[in-house]
């Protein structure tokens, strides 16, 4: 099984190190500043993200940069106002109250929301609880298994993509891994679907009532919204 590790310098260092480099013309060092140097952030985020691949998997010649890109786009979606925002606007059905899943984080509950429901910004504090951390990711063949994109465990340490939907042009592949990795990393922090609560409290795969496709559909609004504003491309 081979190992990738990726690293990245958070968007704070990036934009001054961009900052710094003056043309040959010494033109004003802010006109060569990319376009997504004009997100808007509230975090200076560094993410490192690792991944194995297991033999039997297929993947895309170019996977490799692809991964580097999917990193980058996490890296600023997570550090942006735009992701906290729209994480702030939606409120989510907690799928984190039992036991088992207590002590995995800090739950903080808004004080307009009551009962088994949390704050979109608990779900955004509890993701986000530090601006350094990692995320590791195994990809394997998953047989004739063509309908899940991948898994994480309710405060595991890692998620498995499965190889047979990783086949969309690098673009689209980049963005649609960040939605995917960042709904797994939901789980990881503690977030469960509602195959494993009490019938009364079932709610589906709604984006505005589970916390990990609510993550997941939030990072896609952003990255929507970033690709129609050409920030990013």
């Amino acid at each position: 099984m081979k190992k990738i590790i990726l690293t990245s310098l958070t968007m704070a260092a990036f934009a001054a190190l961009v900052a710094c480099k003056k043309n040959k013309e010494g033109a004003d060092p802010k006109e060569e500043l990319p376009k997504y140097a004009n997100i808007e952030t509230v975090k200076d985020v560094k993410l490192s993200l690792s991944y194995t691949v297991t033999s039997d998997a297929t993947l895309p010649s170019t996977f490799a940069d692809t991964v580097k890109k999917t990193q980058d786009l996490l890296n600023k979606v997570f550090a942006s106002k735009d992701f906290r925002d729209e994480l702030y606007k939606r409120n989510f059905h907690d799928s984190a109250y039992t036991k088992s899943t207590s002590t995995c984080f800090n739950r903080v509950y808004g004080s307009t929301v009551t009962g088994r429901s949390i704050a979109g910004k608990s779900v955004y504090d509890n993701l986000l609880p530090n601006t350094t951390f990692s995320i590791a990711v195994n990809i394997r063949k998953n047989g004739d298994n063509t309908t899940t994109l991948g898994s994480a465990s309710a405060c595991g340490t890692r998620i498995t993509t499965n190889d047979y939907w990783l086949k969309l042009s690098e673009k689209r592949l980049a963005q649609r891994l960040a939605r995917h990795w960042a709904h797994e990393y939901t789980h990881i922090r503690g977030y469960r679907h509602d195959s494993n609560v009490p019938s009364g409290y079932k709610w589906g795969s709604d984006v505005n009532k589970d916390p990990a496709y609510g993550v997941g559909d939030v990072v896609g609004v952003v990255l929507d919204k970033w690709t129609a504003a050409g920030l990013i491309k």
